[in-house]
């Protein structure tokens, strides 16, 4: 794969910078951390914050990002909660099982590192819930350490900027990218990146967003670039959230969440759960059996009507 020279990659980090420096979205609270109640070690910080922005927008996560660190500010005061709490101050973000595995992966942090979160990717990747992604992101977000990330946004923008419809895989992609970090800003680089991405997004033809991000950054490239068509992007359509298995775990947390002890019969759950229409394909046994699997809610076996499921 062929490299751009060191001179545009030095034009077009300086290039890229500037922007942020100018238009980018200084205001989120994972970017400052002074903003927050309490003091935040920023690993902690950013790992909290990308576990949260894993499927869920942006403007929903500020303030839930805000009240958890109000109430958690260390791993250590996350290890010693009781999962109940954790699920409770999640509420609102969905996919509460990231709330478990967050919650399981400050116990390890506390027990097995003394409460030092780890700085190696590997030791980084075994914790609960965080895989490639989410370990190079607290790397680089977190010690602003040049490690490659890369998210959608990221690899959009080089896509657009090196490779249009020929994009190389993952792997090669991250290689690919790896002489493009600044030695000393990646948190700006990977920052300025996913913002100035998202700032073309709404455009629906690749050549749109391509003129749009040149645009932005005030540079006539140097280098050859591909053409690319103005074929629309093709988006998959998405399961209605409402008819969702997703949506009917969720409700169940929900009733739990605001039950006196979080905790209620499964009769109970059943006739509040009547309104919602399950489908006959989805039963509230499974559901409830299912959520206890992951962590989410406990109860005594077996499961009758009788039984008393709570938040653990």
């Amino acid at each position: 794969m062929n490299m751009p020279s060191q001179a545009i990659i030095q034009d077009l980090q300086n290039a890229v910078l500037l922007w942020y420096r100018q238009h980018g979205r200084h205001h989120l609270p994972w970017r400052n951390l002074s903003s927050l109640k309490h003091k935040v070690d920023p690993l902690y910080g950013t790992m909290v914050a990308e576990l949260m922005l894993q499927q869920t927008q942006v403007d929903r996560v500020i303030p839930k990002y805000r009240a958890f660190l109000d109430h958690f500010p260390t791993v250590q005061s996350l290890a010693s909660a009781l999962p109940a709490m954790v699920i409770t101050l999640w509420s609102g973000l969905g996919y509460n099982r990231r709330a478990i595995l967050l919650h399981q992966a400050a116990q390890i942090i506390v027990h097995r590192y003394n409460g030092i979160i780890p700085t190696e990717q590997s030791a980084l990747e075994s914790l609960p819930g965080i895989g490639t992604y989410t370990a190079a992101a607290m790397l680089a977000f977190g010690l602003n350490r040049p490690v490659v990330v890369m998210d959608t946004n990221i690899m959009r923008f080089y896509e657009l900027l090196f490779f249009g419809y020929s994009t190389p895989n993952k792997a090669d992609l991250t290689a690919f990218a790896a002489p493009f970090v600044p030695l000393s800003a990646s948190r700006e680089w990977h920052s300025a990146l996913m913002d100035i991405t998202s700032a073309v997004r709404s455009l629906k033809s690749p050549h749109g967003q391509r003129v749009h991000l040149l645009k932005l950054l005030q540079i006539i490239p140097a280098w050859e670039l591909p053409l690319l068509t103005h074929t629309p992007f093709s988006r998959p359509k998405q399961n209605q959230f409402r008819q969702s298995t997703r949506y009917y775990r969720g409700k169940i947390i929900a009733y739990l969440r605001e039950a006196p002890d979080h905790k209620r019969s499964l009769a109970s759950l059943m006739t509040l759960m009547q309104q919602e229409q399950i489908p006959e394909n989805c039963s509230l046994n499974d559901l409830v059996a299912k959520l206890k699997r992951d962590g989410l809610v406990a109860y005594l076996e077996p499961l009758t009507n009788r039984t008393i499921v709570r938040l653990p």
